[in-house]
């Protein structure tokens, strides 16, 4: 998993036709070691933890499960919380 960070980004060219920074806005994953910026599609599944507020997105081609922020273990699709440590989003 790669650590990083979410912006919004709009094309030069909206921003000097328009001066409007917000109109045609995307949202992009940067990433925090090489800055390579990745437009993230609208309409994922995201899973978010309540306590500490982790955003997991699963990308276009992510499966239905998924593996626990805590301990690693697969949680299925149809599960509410880890099987094995309990942790839940």
């Amino acid at each position: 998993m790669t650590q990083g960070r979410l912006e919004l980004r709009t094309s030069a060219a909206v921003r000097a036709l328009t001066g409007d920074h917000g109109l045609g806005a995307r949202l992009h994953f940067v990433d925090g070691q090489t800055g390579e910026a990745t437009p993230a599609p609208l309409g994922l599944v995201v899973h978010r933890c309540g306590s500490c507020e982790a955003l997991l997105v699963e990308g276009e081609r992510g499966e239905d499960a998924m593996d626990c922020f805590e301990c690693g273990t697969r949680i299925a699709a149809t599960a509410d919380a880890c099987p094995s440590c309990g942790w839940t989003w």
